[in-house]
């Protein structure tokens, strides 16, 4: 019998499973302090960038809230972790998905037709999971909701999910995490402590990173240290698309600007074409716009930008060579990153046409044609 390929095993870093939480010591704090106290909201809001642990912190706060508070504390007066034992039944049952007091809301979810809503989190699953809320815990003393993703909630189901907040059932704790919680609606961000989580730091991004991807040399750890800015996601995705050598390979590009090298700029391009690259072309474009908009940002703001390759002088140098004001390269920075958007629907024009497009605009820019 033929065994199981990697591929087929859970992987241990999902945050339903990643006990082995590193960072955000002050949001850890934040949560006991309101449980020791015993004023725990009925509803918490973690916001921050994409990548940075929401979710998996999330994860950790249901495991410690269902099995009751984890261990504890040294001197008996309450826990002093949100750590609970990876061995322990809780933790099992959160990871397989099977715990009967917890639900989780986020986008992919079927709605009442049984299609798949993959850009959003719809209202038929939102008004499902304040049922759920509204029922007697089967086992803990608790019923949780994560709500991953609450900026992708459409109108519809954000009004389904305020009803459960402006009338809390007991002993119901709703999490939500959001990139983006401006998008939410004012009267839930009104309804939760909000609590705010910042970038990680660059020695635990480097150590989850070294956990993550053991056959990484250290050099390449770094420089995606680097380009992650706080995100172990980031840096992660980063290292599956070949990130390294794509940023390699723009700030090449970049540093020629008004002296393009065509047989480079080609062969960048011919990468794309090939079936399956959409990954890659992905994160070349998003690494395009980030590289662009730090430069230009920092600059307005009187800020030195930080080279992360030896030879990135020569490409921000190119950059401020572009003729015109500062609001001018950055129009002409912003148009070159729609460019590039345009491989994306609806449009989906071909990968290696805008690109080719999107530098000979700049080359042309560049010698002020």
């Amino acid at each position: 019998m033929a065994s199981s390929s990697d591929t087929d095993l859970p992987d241990p870093f999902d945050p339903r499973r990643n006990t082995a939480f590193r960072g955000h010591v002050a949001a850890e704090r934040a949560v006991l302090d309101a449980w020791n106290a015993k004023r725990m909201p009925h509803a918490w809001l973690f916001t921050g960038p994409a990548g940075i642990g929401k979710a998996s912190f999330a994860y950790r706060v249901t495991r410690f809230v269902l099995s009751g508070g984890g261990e504890v504390g040294l001197f008996g007066d309450g826990p002093d972790s949100l750590h609970v034992d990876p061995a322990a039944g809780t933790v099992r049952r959160v990871a397989s998905g099977g715990h009967p007091d917890l639900r989780v809301l986020e986008r992919g979810m079927a709605n009442d037709q049984g299609k798949v809503t993959e850009n959003i989190i719809n209202a038929y699953q939102a008004r499902r999971m304040v049922e759920f809320l509204y029922q007697t815990p089967a086992e803990s003393n608790w019923k949780v909701l994560i709500v991953d993703g609450a900026d992708d909630l459409n109108p519809t189901a954000a009004n389904a999910l305020l009803k459960a907040m402006e009338e809390p059932p007991a002993r119901a704790l709703i999490l939500l995490t959001a990139n983006r919680p401006g998008a939410l609606l004012p009267t839930i961000r009104s309804r939760c402590r909000v609590l705010p989580m910042r970038p990680l730091p660059d020695e635990d991004v480097s150590a989850l990173l070294e956990e993550r991807r053991p056959e990484m040399g250290g050099e390449e750890r770094a420089l995606l240290v680097a380009l992650a800015e706080g995100s172990i996601g980031r840096a992660v995705a980063l290292a599956d698309a070949g990130g390294v050598d794509l940023y390699r390979g723009m700030i090449g590009l970049i540093a020629r600007l008004g002296r393009l090298d065509a047989v480079s700029l080609h062969t960048l391009a011919e990468t794309f074409a090939r079936k399956g690259a959409e990954r890659d072309f992905d994160t070349f474009r998003q690494l395009f716009a980030w590289w662009g908009q730090r430069l230009l940002r920092n600059e307005a703001a009187g800020e030195e930008t930080l080279a992360i390759l030896a030879e990135e002088g020569e490409a921000v140098a190119s950059m401020r060579r572009l003729p015109g004001s500062l609001p001018h390269r950055m129009d002409l920075w912003a148009r070159t990153s729609a460019i590039l958007a345009q491989a994306d629907a609806p449009a989906s024009l071909d990968k290696r046409g805008v690109m080719l497009q999107a530098f000979l605009g700049l080359d042309a820019a560049a010698r002020g044609g």
